[in-house]
C-alpha cells in the first residue's frame, strides 16, 4: 500500500515547527524565563513558540493521511488588494486623519472588496465600526491616539 503524503499541510506543518523551534531557541537564549507565578519576560513567547511547534507537528501527522483534495476556485484579487489596501491606508494615516476617519475609510474600503458590495450598507457598517472603536480606544482604554488627524488641525 502506498502512502500520499498532502504536501501542502507537510510543508506548512515544517514551516510551522520550523518558525516554532526557532523562536523557542531564541527566547530561550536571550530572555529570561521566571516562572508561572513571575513570569519573565521570555515566558509567554515560549509558550507560543510551543503551541506554534505543536501545530507543525500535527499537520506534518495530519500531512500522511489520504485526503479529498478540493477545487480550489478562483482567487479574489479585488478582496486581496482591497483588503491589502484598507491595512496601508490605516498604517500610514492614522496620525493624518485621526482615528474615527481613518477608521471609515479603511472599513469602507476593506468592505468593496466584496463582489456584492452594497454602498449603503458599507458605510452603515464603517460609521458603526468606527463609533465603537473610537469609543473603545480613545475613551474607553484611554490610548493616545488622535480623533482628529493633523491634516484637519489636530495634534
Amino acid at each position: 500500500m502506498k502512502t500520499q503524503i498532502n504536501t501542502g499541510d507537510f510543508v506548512s506543518g515544517a514551516v510551522f515547527l520550523g518558525v516554532g523551534v526557532l523562536y523557542a531557541l531564541t527566547t530561550y537564549q536571550t530572555l529570561p524565563m521566571g516562572e508561572a507565578l513571575s513570569m519573565g519576560p521570555g515566558y509567554f513567547p515560549s509558550i507560543l513558540s510551543g503551541v506554534l511547534a505543536f501545530l507543525g507537528i500535527v499537520m506534518i501527522a495530519r500531512s500522511f493521511r489520504t485526503v479529498q483534495v478540493l477545487e480550489f476556485g478562483e482567487v479574489p484579487y479585488r478582496a486581496i488588494a482591497l483588503i491589502t489596501a484598507a491595512i496601508l491606508i490605516f498604517a500610514n494615516f492614522l496620525d493624518e486623519l485621526g482615528l474615527p476617519l481613518c477608521v471609515f475609510v479603511t472599513t469602507l474600503v476593506a468592505f468593496f472588496g466584496k463582489r456584492e458590495a452594497n454602498p449603503v450598507r458599507g458605510v452603515t457598517i464603517a460609521l458603526g465600526i468606527a463609533v465603537f472603536c473610537t469609543v473603545v480606544f480613545s475613551f474607553g482604554l484611554r490610548l493616545p491616539i488622535p480623533i482628529v488627524g493633523t491634516w484637519f488641525g489636530g495634534e
